[in-house]
């Protein structure tokens, strides 16, 4: 049997309720009046809703219960295993990423013209300013630029014991709160051009228990 609105595909005569079947889903050109989409919101809705209704809910809390016990269902039986994606490794055809590009086209971004939104104060997550300078340095892309360059330069190898390759860190010579102190380091800006605060010379690399025995505030943080 075919669609009636004439893409020529193929249907069953009878849907899964025995009802009789003229279009593929969607496809019937017929729209519903307003009226009508109420009456089927109002069916819909609230006790009228026939899987709403507590006893409804109830059986079908029972039999899946039923069928747990008897091993008729189990967890994540279906197909795909939680955190697998259904498209890895698939791609796009050419046509789809034009109308991908079509439909994108124009479209604003949220937050166009929005640069700092919620940021600072305004964020929910503000109080007040507190983060330590020493850790936004830390955070910083430069801070980490300069780890691997002592990483690399010792063969990603501890130093003192010669593990290598697991669990190492950076150590400074020279402590990172000494040089703060010493070229007075008040803010981001004057890290960003203090050039010893970037001299690999000044950075050794340990492992974690190695660095933990040459510095004694790594020693605390460990015990905590």
């Amino acid at each position: 049997m075919k669609c009636k609105c004439g893409c020529e595909r193929n249907l069953e005569p009878y849907n899964k309720w025995g009802y009789k079947r003229e279009y593929i889903h969607g496809h019937n050109p017929t729209k519903h009046t307003e009226k009508y989409k109420k009456q089927l919101s109002k069916r819909q809705s609230g006790d009228n809703n026939v899987a709403k209704r507590p006893n409804v809910r109830k059986s079908i809390s029972n039999t899946l219960k039923k069928k747990w016990k008897t091993g008729e269902i189990k967890l994540n039986s279906g197909n795909f295993k939680k955190g697998h994606k259904l498209r890895v490794g698939m791609k796009h055809t050419s046509e789809g990423r034009n109308n991908i590009s079509k439909a994108l086209k124009g479209r604003k971004v949220w937050n166009e013209g929005l640069k700092g939104y919620k940021s600072g104060s305004e964020n929910a997550n503000w109080k007040g300013g507190i983060t330590p300078l020493n850790e936004k340095i830390r955070a910083l892309d430069e801070y980490k630029n300069w780890r691997t360059a002592v990483f690399e330069r010792d063969n990603f190898t501890c130093q003192k014991c010669g593990k290598k390759g697991k669990n190492l860190e950076a150590h400074h010579k020279i402590s990172f709160i000494e040089l703060l102190r010493k070229y007075k380091i008040k803010n981001i800006n004057d890290a960003y051009n203090c050039k010893e605060l970037w001299n690999i010379n000044n950075g050794i690399t340990y492992c974690i228990l190695c660095h933990s025995e040459v510095d004694k505030y790594r020693r605390r943080l460990i015990k905590k």
